[in-house]
């Protein structure tokens, strides 16, 4: 759903589907993917770019966009062919795309049209967008309707007047009443800014069986801090299109220092680290033992606990909690947290006094 591609990947959680080209770099965000094959450029930012951009998106960096631009120069303007993997989670995002974007139409009341071929180009700015959807509002004034899981974000009701965006989501993640930042405001923001549509809303199916849809109008602060970035990336594009220059964002991750710093030079002498670093690698080796002292406490308790459960079903504590056993298909046993059902195991499961997403007491 949203930037156009053909493969994908999952990531872990069922949160979203990440995607990785075969050199292990983040593509788009999981959710931003369709079979048709990308219709935005690649050398200029995209709709689905612009949560990575703005620095809000958990699973890509400004330079993980930086390294599909600058490979996109390299190959006349487009990723190579078959730079992307396919997998399953990705795949059905594109299955029941339309079927989320006929279920928001009908919700809100308007007519779609969910055949979009065509990106759409900022008429100022080097920003692109596809679209999943079309709905033309007559307009249709709508408020918060929990029973239809509507939701009306930074206002009391907004009104459907004229086209706007219609975007599709598929999580695994729990609902919640606010989309996430990274999955679908900033880009229907971007789409917008575009096309020159007033409204758009995000329709995100959660888990496959709770559908929310998100109903927003147009934030001018957004639209500046997006047109601030997005003309950054593309100074940073224009000097390796230009002179060969790689301008990278400061690194957030390792991945990120490693395109910095892509080749060891050998001929270099050793560089004497500042007392600032040489303190930083010294909190390294205490987090390292750290990190490795809870690891063999957390065996070492879950090892208690299922001692203690025994072949019991589940154990209550005085807390409110309980742990329990969740029979899969291996007959391994393992700790995770609650919503992490379905990985092929017996898992130890701890279950909150409140259940996160149906407020249920245990």
């Amino acid at each position: 759903m949203h930037e156009k591609r053909s493969k994908k990947r999952n990531r872990i959680f069922g949160v979203s589907v990440d995607i990785f080209d075969r050199n292990g770099r983040l593509g788009d965000d999981p959710m931003t993917e369709k079979a048709q094959g990308k219709l935005t450029p690649d050398a200029q930012a995209s709709g689905s770019m612009l949560p990575s951009l703005l620095g809000i998106n958990p699973f890509q960096t400004p330079n993980d966009c930086l390294v599909k631009g600058f490979a996109a120069i390299d190959n006349g303007g487009k990723s190579a062919p078959g730079d992307w993997q396919y997998i399953e989670a990705a795949d059905w995002g594109n299955k029941t795309e339309n079927l989320i974007l006929e279920e928001m139409a009908e919700r809100l009341g308007v007519k779609g049209d969910f055949n979009i071929t065509k990106p759409y180009q900022h008429p100022t700015l080097p920003l692109a967008v596809s679209l999943d959807g079309i709905a033309e509002g007559t307009g249709e004034v709508i408020k918060t309707n929990y029973d239809a899981g509507i939701y009306c974000i930074g206002a009391d009701e907004i009104a459907l007047n004229g086209p706007g965006i219609l975007e599709a989501k598929l999580t695994g993640a729990p609902p919640t009443e606010f989309p996430a930042k990274y999955r679908g405001p900033i880009q229907v923001e971007g789409c917008m800014m575009c096309t020159g549509f007033t409204w758009g809303a995000i329709g995100t199916l959660y888990r496959g069986t709770e559908l929310r849809i998100y109903v927003v109008e147009v934030d001018m602060a957004l639209r500046a801090k997006i047109t601030a970035d997005v003309l950054d990336f593309q100074k940073r594009i224009d000097g390796y299109k230009n002179f060969g220059d790689k301008d990278w964002y400061p690194a957030l991750t390792p991945n990120d220092a490693a395109n910095t710093w892509q080749q060891a030079d050998d001929g270099d002498p050793p560089i004497k680290l500042s007392d600032e670093l040489s303190q930083l690698a010294l909190e390294y080796e205490d987090a390292m033992t750290a990190s490795r002292a809870i690891a063999k406490l957390k065996q070492e308790i879950t090892t208690q606990i299922m001692n203690g459960l025994g072949n019991s079903t589940e154990g209550p504590f005085s807390n409110l909690s309980r742990w329990k056993w969740e029979c899969a298909m291996s007959r391994q046993r393992c700790m995770k947290w609650p919503w992490l059902w379905g990985s092929r195991k017996y898992q130890l499961q701890l279950f909150p006094a409140v259940w996160r997403g149906s407020r249920r007491l245990v």
